[in-house]
């Protein structure tokens, strides 16, 4: 014989009324819970928001640097070739008077440098020399990967057609030498020749390499070191204007050979 089903007289104003008694007893408690909760689902919103955020620059920053750059590289290279390149050093006065070129710059690796050191008789101990990236630039190559000096300056053509013996450093690089100031006239030698320290560079977006390297004047770097051409052209460019410039430039550069 079935028994009859007692309804629960459990109403929903009971849970209600317990609910409340409960938050009221311990207030403070009930606050700190509370507020825990908040600022846990805000924190995350927050991160996540930031992530996308700081990814979504990053990833237009990489597009907008690809869409409006070009590089022209030689088939030869410039490092004690006798025969020379077909890139000429000169490359701003062929390149920035073309519609669409941003900034323009020619750039060559230094091969076998030396070692560097900023004392000029060689510590046994070899505390004082290093093995970094040498390179030879144009006076347009700052702007063409978007650098920007920290301290002092960059080269100028006068410095390129007096061939001075002059340095451009990169940040990381004056940390390891501790080079900080440049108005006690700092200097540095490239194997057997010194080279006096004008500019600190802090940022070189489309080339972060240079923070690490040495740029010296692409005259000194013939005269000192047989660089007879660079071997990249680095072309800061309008949005839209790549395809173009990329088709120009090879001519603008070598007239009598642009395929090469």
């Amino acid at each position: 014989m079935s028994r009859p089903i007692r309804r629960s007289k459990f109403r929903l104003g009971d849970a209600l009324d317990e609910l409340l008694a409960g938050i009221f007893a311990r207030p403070t408690r009930s606050m700190l819970t509370t507020l825990g909760t908040v600022l846990g689902l805000a924190s995350l919103i927050v991160t996540l928001g930031l992530s996308r955020t700081a990814g979504s620059q990053i990833i237009d920053q990489f597009d907008e640097l690809r869409a409006s750059q070009v590089i022209v590289t030689a088939r030869s290279s410039g490092n004690n070739d006798m025969g020379g390149g077909r890139l000429p050093w000169a490359v701003e006065t062929r390149l920035d008077r073309l519609n669409g070129v941003v900034a323009s710059g020619a750039v060559a690796d230094v091969v076998n440098p030396g070692s560097v050191r900023t004392v000029p008789v060689i510590d046994p101990r070899g505390n004082y020399e290093y093995t970094v990236p040498v390179l030879a630039g144009s006076a347009g190559i700052l702007a063409a990967v978007r650098g920007h000096i920290a301290a002092g300056r960059w080269f100028d053509q006068g410095h390129i057609d007096r061939a001075d013996r002059v340095a451009i450093i990169g940040v990381n690089l004056a940390q390891r030498l501790g080079i900080e100031r440049l108005d006690v006239q700092p200097g540095l030698y490239i194997g057997d020749t010194f080279f006096s320290v004008i500019g600190i560079v802090d940022e070189a977006i489309r080339d972060p390499g240079f923070l690490g390297a040495i740029i010296i004047t692409s005259s000194a770097a013939a005269d000192v070191f047989g660089v007879t051409a660079p071997e990249r052209v680095i072309i800061e460019v309008d949005i839209g204007a790549g395809d173009l410039i990329a088709r120009q430039a090879p001519v603008a550069l070598a007239p009598s050979a642009p395929d090469s």
